[in-house]
């Protein structure tokens, strides 16, 4: 709110209407003390009354935006919720991943901005919006089962795994795989998914489900083949029998592969994988 002076002259006659009359601009104002010691319009007795150059104050409103600021499981954002912002100020984020989690994305406006730390709105001129989600990469692994019935733990993979965000909480927790690549002499890519990385990345999934009270909500499984940019031929990615039967025997509702050059997304819902399996 920003607010300055103005000269204010108020005469008063018999039988007559309070007039005020300012020097100045008031748009978008109000006046006060003076509005609130003399009602207007008003009738007054016989006699005269006169009130000459009162000095009061001005005050317009600042316009304001707001910053919604939002935080998944596994981290903070400060501040957050809905901040407030003066038109052409500034306001930093900060963002914190929890013990055993480190950030997964941070976006501003629906767009990532990678697994930044901190980021600030500059010369604000409209409202605005800052999310942050994280993944888990450590702790205990709950009781996944392989087809055997036992859990298994270690894959030489890397795995993430990303609970559901904070505007859609009923969502499933997703346990993405970075699956390793061999090229051949023909630059054709083969991604070897096994059975051990399959269950390790599911039960890290559970444990972390569980944790934050998403446990009724699945596990989406994620297959990354990340090639590093390399200009390939043919994308070959073996999905074993006994890593078909760990997805079905942990129920797992969807099986998303991903690559990334080119961008291809294929994705399998349970009922697939066994009709895959039941085939083979």
């Amino acid at each position: 709110m920003s607010e300055g002076t103005a000269t204010v002259q108020a005469v008063l006659m018999p039988v007559t209407t309070i007039s005020i009359a300012t020097k100045g601009s008031m748009a978008g104002g109000k006046v006060a003390p003076l509005a609130q010691q003399l009602t207007s319009p008003a009738t007054l007795p016989g006699s005269v009354i006169r009130i000459e150059n009162v000095d009061v104050r001005v005050y317009s409103e600042a316009t304001t935006y707001t910053i919604a600021a939002t935080a998944g499981a596994g981290g903070s954002i400060s501040p957050s919720g809905r901040v407030v912002v003066n038109e052409g100020a500034s306001q930093t984020f900060t963002i914190t991943p929890y013990s055993n989690y480190s950030i997964y994305d941070v976006k501003v406006d629906g767009v990532s901005q990678g697994r930044i730390t901190s980021y600030t709105f500059s010369n604000v001129t409209g409202n605005h919006t800052i999310e942050a989600t994280f993944s888990y990469t450590g702790g205990s692994s709950g009781g996944g089962k392989d087809s055997q019935g036992s859990s298994s733990s270690g894959s030489g993979s890397t795995v993430i795994i990303i609970p559901p965000a904070a505007d859609n909480p009923d969502s499933e927790t997703q346990a993405e795989i970075k699956v390793p690549v061999t090229v051949d002499g023909n630059n054709n890519v083969t991604a070897e998914v096994t059975r051990q990385m399959v269950i390790n990345a599911i039960n890290k999934a559970q444990a972390e489900a569980e944790k934050n009270g998403y446990g009724q909500n699945g596990i989406i499984l994620v297959l990354a083949i990340e090639k590093e940019g390399k200009v390939t031929g043919a994308v070959n990615v073996n999905l074993p029998k006994e890593v078909q039967e760990a997805i079905i025997a942990n129920n797992i509702t969807t099986t998303v592969i991903v690559v990334d050059n080119p961008d291809i997304r294929l994705s399998m819902d349970i009922e697939t994988v066994k009709e895959i399996n039941r085939q083979g």
